[in-house]
């Protein structure tokens, strides 16, 4: 069996942290002559890719784009829906089911998350929101603030194909947008989401993806808060044989108290500055069976009203998304591995 580990480097640093391992399989036996597959990037030709632009002329005026949408296929998908016009207003978990389209079998060229969210008029913080299916995080990101007359409505994207394994049979899935409502705090948030499932033609083959998907989240793919270099999300798996490739994906975010960690300063000058200490540097090691695998950086994370109050206010911020290869995985032949994750930077607590 193999362990995974994630953990942060000296100091200590409140990160919420998802990960997700796949593993590519050769497609001839280990001692064969088969050449390892290139699992990335998808071929999608750059005309497909200026097709997705959005120009300025065609948006209308009331709304802004932060970035390009998800290159795809110009062919038609199959929709599966996994929630709609959930409204957000509580801590409670919603639940709900996944199964593969009918009309579309795999291989897929393309699998697309489509998230749309809307905040009503008022008063409202900006909330962290999270999908999972079959216990890995497929969206991890927060929602805009309204104003007390306007409530923005918007999209969100994310390319889910090499998450393929994923979708091929039915799973439970979970959305979470933990969120206040009361006298104060009247912005309810409302959440809708279909995962796009395009299938391949001579056009747009089907990429290889990886044959395995093993989720490092809580049961649910909600991230894990890791407040010190002593915390630690760890998972325990059995990896599949012959092993051609391994890739970690990582989502860090960091929160509530080491939200401005990239402005924090030594501890000798945090006193005197009035300012947050431990410095600004911040990482997620990587770690299999107990020995270094991997580096990820911790990238600033602006959340609405962040810096300057009116700097994102009307945009939700999608996951930044920060990939780490663990070489010691690559090797791996059906041993039980143990993987874990570690933090290295200040304080905080997950919200």
């Amino acid at each position: 069996m193999s362990a995974v580990a994630f953990a942060r480097g000296a100091a200590a640093v409140l990160i919420g942290l998802i990960a997700v391992v796949t593993f590519a399989l050769p497609s001839a036996p280990a001692h064969g002559a088969a050449a390892p597959r290139a699992l990335r990037p998808h071929a999608i030709s750059p005309a497909a890719i200026a097709a997705q632009r959005v120009h300025p002329a065609t948006v209308p005026s009331n709304i802004t784009v932060a970035d390009p949408p998800v290159p795809r296929p110009d062919t038609t998908p199959c929709a599966v829906t996994l929630f709609t016009n959930l409204a957000f207003e509580d801590f409670n978990p919603k639940p709900f089911t996944f199964a593969p389209p009918t009309a579309c079998p795999a291989p897929w060229s393309k699998v697309v998350l489509s998230f749309d969210l809307s905040v009503t008029a008022g008063v409202q913080f900006d909330r962290t929101a999270t999908i999972g299916v079959g216990g890995a995080t497929i969206f991890f990101g927060t929602t805009a603030e309204p104003f007390t007359n306007e409530g923005p409505s918007w999209n969100v994207q994310r390319d889910l194909t090499d998450l393929t394994a994923l979708f091929l049979g039915p799973q439970n899935g979970q959305v979470y947008i933990g969120n206040v409502v009361n006298s104060q705090y009247t912005g309810i948030i409302y959440g809708s989401a279909q995962l796009l499932f395009y299938p391949p033609d001579t056009k747009y083959p089907a990429p290889l993806v990886a044959d395995v998907v093993v989720p490092l989240a809580d049961s649910n793919g909600n991230p894990v808060p890791l407040a010190s270099p002593s915390s630690l999300l760890s998972a325990t798996f059995t990896p599949p044989t012959n092993v051609e490739n391994a890739y970690l994906d990582v989502l860090a975010q960091s929160q509530n108290d080491d939200e401005f960690w990239y402005t924090c300063v030594p501890n000798d000058l945090s006193g005197p500055l009035d300012d947050c200490g431990n410095t600004s540097f911040r990482e997620t090691d990587a770690f299999v069976d107990g020995q270094p695998a991997g580096v990820s950086p911790v990238y600033p994370w602006i959340y609405t009203g962040g810096i300057d109050p009116f700097l994102g206010a009307d945009a939700g911020r999608s996951d930044p998304q920060l990939r780490a290869v663990p070489g010691r995985l690559d090797a791996v032949r059906g041993e039980s591995r143990q993987r874990r994750t570690a933090p290295s930077g200040a304080v905080g607590v997950q919200r």
